[in-house]
């Protein structure tokens, strides 16, 4: 079975405080509770709805539901924990030479940039 992609409970980008968005996510996850066909929730982060979606439907079957919550408009990279990916790979992009002896050497093989910043806060229901 799909695993919905569910848009009804994104809340306005406009939206800067955690705590709010915590007490909507409890809100989305409060009209779902009494409904005997879920009885689990996990919480994640992406930078692609649609392809960390198809990741769940096949890894998480026993989820229905994936309800996108917040949607953060330019996520802060510079202060996000994945720009230390993107800084390691930028400065050690050249490889690393054996100080004792520079024949040998390891060389990077990331692609440039590292990761996306995440900047999508959804729930999967099930």
């Amino acid at each position: 079975m799909a695993l919905e992609l569910n848009y009804k409970h994104q809340m306005a980008i406009s939206v800067l405080d955690n705590k709010a968005i915590i007490a909507h996510l409890r809100g989305v996850l409060n009209t779902y509770v009494n409904n005997p066909t879920y009885s689990r929730f996990y919480i994640g982060i992406t930078s692609d709805l649609e392809t960390r979606r198809a990741s769940h439907q096949l890894n998480k079957p026993q989820f229905k539901m994936m309800c996108p919550i917040y949607e953060e408009s330019h996520p802060k990279a510079d202060m996000a924990f994945d720009s230390l990916e993107r800084d390691a790979i930028n400065q050690l992009r050249q490889g690393i030479v054996n100080p004792s002896d520079p024949c040998k050497k390891m060389l990077c093989e990331n692609g440039p940039g590292g990761s996306l910043p995440k900047n999508w806060l959804y729930v999967l229901i099930g």
